[in-house]
């Protein structure tokens, strides 16, 4: 099933899910192995989403699967959004990207660069800067970076990265002060 193919950690001690999540791990190495993709990926440097496509037409798989090994390999934090027709189909977080708050079937968020970005089949957008809590759970960070690639079918691929932390004894200021008169 294509709902398979996307599993990378079984939930609890569903026997299936852990079989399709090695399976697909195995995958992934066979096609794209870590020696090769990791060295790919640091002469890249910095993320960009049209390494996704370099890599997905260098290995000859498709531009998720590409982006997903991409992601693993990635040093910076960075999270892809896969979606399709407006609507969230899943998204792929690296190991310290924070939680997001899109889930599957959820709308693109009105204020996301990939709600809006027009352009030909294969064209791809610059950085584009949003307010993190456009994509992120929880406050601490002011911006998050997207790119969005468009593919056929009304499929959008989006790369997130990280803005600037917010400053703790901002974060704690914002949270205690209180409008007042004296």
């Amino acid at each position: 099933m294509a709902k398979d193919m996307i599993v990378s950690t079984p939930k609890g001690d569903d026997r299936q899910q852990k079989m399709e999540a090695e399976a697909n791990q195995f995958a992934a190495e066979i096609l794209m192995p870590t020696y090769m993709m990791s060295g790919d990926v640091r002469r890249f440097r910095a993320p960009e989403i049209d390494h996704i496509t370099a890599l997905s037409e260098k290995y000859d798989v498709s531009k998720e699967a590409a982006g997903r090994r991409y992601v693993d390999f990635q040093d910076e934090p960075c999270a892809l959004v896969f979606s399709k027709n407006g609507k969230i189909s899943y998204a792929y977080l690296s190991k310290y990207f924070p939680s997001i708050k899109v889930w599957r079937g959820d709308f693109i968020p009105v204020g996301a660069a990939t709600k809006t970005f027009q352009a030909d089949v294969g064209g791809s957008s610059e950085w584009l800067e949003c307010s993190a809590d456009t994509w992120l759970s929880g406050d601490r960070y002011e911006e998050v970076y997207e790119q969005v690639l468009l593919q056929e079918g009304g499929y959008r691929t989006t790369l997130l990265t990280l803005g600037e932390k917010k400053d703790e004894d901002e974060e704690k200021l914002q949270r205690s002060w209180k409008p007042g008169f004296h």
